[in-house]
């Protein structure tokens, strides 16, 4: 109970009191527009602005969840929150609680603050029991919100999740009638905007606001979209972090989003299949980014066909700019699968430009330390050669002088032979492979056998000792060998850890090697004699997304 009270406190000050996007986007935004758009229909006051209270209180919750806790997770994921709480014996059940603890009090804070601008400007009058049944319908309809956010928050890249929550948010406040009545819409836009989450939330809080009996199919359709987006969320979840089962859960995926689209034509929970599902096949064979646009657009047809046989006059004569106007309204379940797959390839190469010019930075510092490196050997060590053959002359003629002169060149020739060792031992270590090196030439080995490479941690493992940076380097040249020779793999990924005392490196491929013994091959053993000569650990074994090669070393 204690550590759960930790984590409410610790989570607190992070989202409420220091989470400044909350505050203007969330709160002040919402009520802006409250103040605004009441203000410019004065003549239905009465029935308005406490039916608009409630439309932007919909809207703040929807903002928190997707635009707010999807980015706050998020960079607690980036910035290695959740891994510090799984090393540390964390429950991250606590995590999760916490952080829908807090969500929950955010849109208490949007109901209190929308409700007291609503009292003292529009003068709306409500009671107890009505703004009790606010908040309860506010903690109901937050969840599947919420759940959506959580999902979104596994996108690996801000910039992908900044673009996928505002594809998200500011179109589906519009088709759900947040922003201005719904009703105004062509009619098929309207069956899809009464059939989102937030559209049921904002006509049970505008039945209580004005006294009305709730609509029975209002909770019942909100009710389908939780168990629906509890499915989902798992079901995204899987796909980012299990990559191994992505042939059973990307499907599966893209068949809930089906079952969303055609029953209950809601065109907009394609655009998150769309954009994770771009991003885990980028880089796969063209055959399977084929199979996901054929199933997208399949799935987009047969629902838009269904729209139209259900209402064939809406759909072709609206104020809105006909047929043309409709197919706008769905511009972005239209193009996500196409934009995200040319930002995924993007991302893709910029990150692999981004990583080769960090390497190419340091083989050029490395240029500099190979130039000392020869001025060192140069002129100090040949200037301490000088030293060491003079003083030995000199002890050779003094031998019949002073007792105390011999000693003193004794001395002498000490202090050169010594500092002559050091300097060939700092030129020594100068001639050094590094890891950036390595992994610039490996670079591009991949790419010429077709194979993409990813790094995480390299930023920090360039600082690593030059002697730790030489034996890592070797031993990942061999194992990059092996991978473009037997692997038949098209991705690496290579993590950099250093932790608990040891340095850390994990060479993982999504290859079909059978064996690691081969007739006449001495790779393996090479690598395992070389790491555990210096006091490391050697392992290779398969698993379920290939082979994985991994070794460590302890800190000098």
């Amino acid at each position: 109970m204690q550590k759960m009270i930790e984590q409410l406190k610790f989570d607190g000050k992070r989202l409420i009191f220091r989470n400044y996007g909350f505050v203007f986007f969330s709160l002040l935004m919402p009520t802006a527009f409250y103040i605004l758009f009441t203000q410019i229909n004065r003549v239905q006051i009465k029935t308005f602005s406490a039916e608009y209270m409630g439309s932007m209180m919909v809207y703040s919750i929807l903002i928190t969840a997707i635009m707010g806790v999807g980015n706050f997770m998020e960079r607690d994921r980036n910035q290695g929150l959740i891994t510090l709480l799984k090393i540390t014996n964390r429950n991250l059940n606590h995590y999760y609680i916490s952080i829908c603890f807090w969500s929950l009090m955010m849109n208490i804070f949007t109901i209190v603050i929308l409700g007291t601008t609503a009292i003292l400007i529009n003068h709306v009058d409500l009671s107890t029991m009505q703004w009790i049944t606010i908040l309860g319908l506010v903690w109901l309809g937050q969840i599947p919100l919420l759940l959506l956010g959580i999902a979104i928050s596994h996108v690996k890249r801000q910039e992908t999740l900044t673009i996928l929550g505002n594809l998200i948010t500011f179109p589906v406040a519009i088709l759900s009638g947040l922003w201005w009545p719904i009703q105004i819409l062509p009619q098929w836009v309207q069956n899809i905007g009464n059939k989102l989450p937030t559209y049921f939330l904002n006509d049970m809080i505008s039945s209580t606001v004005n006294n009305a009996k709730i609509n029975w199919n209002d909770v019942q359709g909100l009710g389908v979209w939780i168990v629906m987006c509890l499915g989902f969320l798992a079901d995204y979840i899987w796909a980012a972090e299990k990559p191994e089962w992505q042939k059973v859960s990307v499907p599966l995926e893209i068949l809930i989003t089906g079952i969303f689209t055609i029953f209950n034509f809601n065109f907009y929970m394609m655009v998150f299949t769309a954009w994770q599902v771009a991003f885990l096949i980028v880089g796969r064979p063209k055959k399977y980014v084929m199979a996901f646009l054929g199933a997208h657009y399949t799935i987009l047809i047969i629902g838009l066909v269904e729209v139209i046989e259900l209402f064939p006059t809406q759909i072709t004569t609206n104020t809105s700019g006909g047929i043309f106007g409709d197919i706008m309204d769905l511009a972005f379940p239209i193009i996500s699968p196409i934009m995200s797959y040319a930002f995924a390839v993007s991302i893709r190469y910029r990150r692999k430009m981004r990583q080769d010019n960090r390497r190419l930075e340091t083989i050029v510092r490395r240029g500099e330390r190979e130039r000392i490196a020869r001025d060192l050997h140069d002129t100090l060590g040949q200037s301490f050669s000088m030293i060491t053959v003079k003083t030995e002359l000199a002890k050779k003629l003094l031998e019949k002088g002073s007792d105390q002169v011999g000693r003193e060149l004794e001395d002498i020739a000490t202090t050169s032979r010594a500092n002559l060792q050091l300097v060939r031992q700092i030129v020594n270590d100068l001639h050094q492979q590094s890891l950036s090196e390595a992994l610039f030439i490996q670079s591009k080995n991949l790419t010429d056998a077709n194979i993409f490479m990813m790094t995480e941690g390299e930023n920090e493992a360039i600082n690593w000792p030059t002697e730790v940076q030489n034996e890592f380097a070797a031993v990942i040249i061999e194992a990059i060998t092996n991978i473009i020779r037997h692997a038949q793999a098209r991705t690496v990924q290579i993590r950099f850890m250093h932790a608990e005392g040891r340095y850390r490196i994990e060479v993982q491929d999504d290859g079909h090697a059978q064996t690691f013994i081969r007739q006449g091959s001495n790779g393996i053993s090479g690598m395992q004699a070389r790491v555990r000569a210096k006091h490391g650990e050697f392992d290779i074994q398969q698993n379920k997304i290939g082979t994985q090669v991994s070794f460590n070393l302890p800190e000098e």
